[in-house]
């Protein structure tokens, strides 16, 4: 499925699918957020959704290869997420800076955001909100490179 068409499903047309085809939306969200960023993810983890989920959706997970020498490198680690429901379909993305192996962030640069929309016509593009305060404290225990993706 492509993401253009899975960005304009009901929810209830995502109940039908099967795992080999949320497998295909996970590749192509990630597949897509690479050609964005410009950059190849090093790794990635997909949790597809359980076929008892009253809400079809799935999560995953990212990291880029650290870039830079031996006295210093940086690299991104990310979590995104699919859901659909009555209100419509939504993927966002959130990106974590680390350096050295440690992360990096700041009261109100805590996350990059980014979200897949659709438009009118069909063209799929990223709209990127920016820098986010970690208001819920859902990456506060991230502190070390790789655990994102443990």
């Amino acid at each position: 499925m492509k993401l253009e068409t899975a960005l304009s499903c009901s929810y209830r047309d995502f109940e039908s699918l099967s795992l080999d085809e949320w497998e295909a939306i996970a590749a192509a969200i990630l597949l897509s957020l690479e050609t964005e960023l410009g950059i190849q993810f090093a790794g990635s983890k997909v949790s597809l959704p359980d076929p008892v989920d009253v809400q079809p959706g799935l999560t995953f997970s990212f990291q880029t290869s650290p870039v830079g020498d031996q006295d210093m490198h940086v690299g991104f680690e990310g979590v995104g997420g699919f859901e659909s429901d009555a209100s419509g379909t939504a993927i966002s993305v959130s990106l974590l800076l680390f350096a050295d192996g440690v992360r990096v962030s700041s009261p109100e640069r805590d996350y990059y955001e980014m979200e897949l929309h659709s438009t009118t016509n069909g063209d799929v593009y990223w709209k990127r909100l920016g820098w986010q305060r970690d208001e819920f404290g859902e990456f506060e225990a991230i502190r070390k490179w790789g655990q994102l993706s443990q």
